[in-house]
Formats: structure tokens, sequence, C-alpha cells
């Protein structure tokens, strides 16, 4: 008899690393870009290290694990310290996170391909729990997790990096009120997480559509299709 729960504890193990790479690596590059540009905050306070302890947040992370969109520990910024483009550095910083997140996909989509080669597909449907199907899940989670991050962050609702790309380009009045908005933020993100629309939330409704498509895409690149 096939045992569920150990299925679901099996991919959950596959898919906590795939969340701890790509939530590393998004802040991480929030920081680098940043001490590119003059700011040294980041980097003062441990926030460049590739420890994923240093950047997790619990409800984020969690949010990550059991509902499939989440959040990491912010990495702070001054910008009155990127010196380098005092204008538009903080949406050079903000952008890094989401493209580091399509690098990483586009990276875990090469390995995928190398992985289905080597390997081949039998693991897609290989009974019990098994180093191939292991490895397998988990590059399928970290392309998945990738672009999650990456779309999600790129909602321009404050305080997410979407808002401080399209701040940079608004007149001064309009992006003060505009990032006002930031301290209602995290309300508007819960209220988002429960309001229904067409059998699902708003947020999932956001998310959906450009998230299947785009892991899809690169899911069928490497080779696996439907």
């Amino acid at each position: 008899m096939f045992d569920f729960s150990m299925m679901w504890l099996f991919q959950k193990l596959a898919l906590i690393p795939a969340i701890l790479i790509a939530l590393t690596f998004h802040e991480v590059s929030h920081g680098l870009v940043a001490y590119g540009l003059g700011d040294a905050t980041a980097k003062s306070m441990g926030r460049l290290s590739l420890n994923p302890l240093r950047h997790l947040d619990v409800v984020g992370t969690l949010c990550l694990l059991f509902v499939g969109f989440g959040w990491a520990k912010p990495v702070p910024v001054n910008p009155y310290a990127l010196t380098k483009k005092p204008k538009t550095g903080m949406a050079w910083v903000a952008a890094a996170g989401p493209a580091s997140n399509l690098c990483m996909a586009l990276i875990g989509g090469i390995l995928l391909m190398i992985y289905l080669k080597v390997v081949g597909y039998d693991w897609l449907w290989a009974a019990g729990y098994t180093a191939p199907l292991y490895f397998g899940l988990f590059f399928l989670y970290f392309i998945q997790i990738n672009i999650v991050l990456m779309i999600f962050n790129l909602i321009p609702l404050p305080p997410l990096d979407g808002s401080r790309i399209v701040s940079v380009f608004l007149p001064a009045e309009a992006r003060f009120r505009y990032n006002l908005i930031e301290r209602y933020g995290t309300m508007i993100l819960l209220a988002l997480c429960v309001i229904p629309i067409g059998g699902t939330t708003v947020i999932s409704w956001i998310l959906n559509t450009p998230v299947e498509w785009l892991t899809n895409l690169i899911y069928s690149l490497a080779g696996l299709t439907a």
C-alpha cells in the first residue's frame, strides 16, 4: 500500500534545499549590487553571507514550504549611500533579486537537461524513495521555486522588489505617496492571500499563470514535456 505521508515528507525533503538556495542567492544578490553601488550596510551586517540562516524569515520560509510562495528577511539598504547610481540605484538593487532567481531557474533547467540525459526518465515513475527520484524532484522544485520568487517579488506592491523598481520612475510627489503604502504592505499581502477569486485566492490568481507558463517553458527546454 502506498504511503502518502512518506511521499509528502520525501517531497518536502527535496523542496527544502531548493528553497534555502533560492532565498539565499536572492538576498545576497540585493546586497552585492548595493555594495557595488557604494552601500556597505548589508556587508557590515553580515548579509553577504551564503549561510541561509542569515537570510531566512520564519513565516516567509514556511509559506514557501506549505503555501507555494514566500519571502526572506529583507537585506538592509541605505539608498543615500548608493553614490554610483544615486537616482536609479534602488531599482538596480531591487531588480537584482528577481534577476538572480531567473538566472538560477535557467541554471536549474540546464542541470535538469543534463540529469535527464545521464539518468533518463525512469525516476519519474519510480516506486519507492530512490536517489534518482530525490534529485529529480530537487531540480524540478528548484526551477519552480525560483520562478515563484521572481514573479512574486516583481509584484509592484511595497515593500516587494517590483515597487522599488516602479518607484524610481515616478515623480517625487507620486513616489512619496506610493511608498506610503509600505506601512500597509504586509496586511495587503495577507488580504490577497485569503480574498477569493475564481475558485482560488487573489495572490494565486496573480501568480499561477506566469509561474506555470515560465516553469513549463524551462521544463520543456530541458527536455521534460507533458
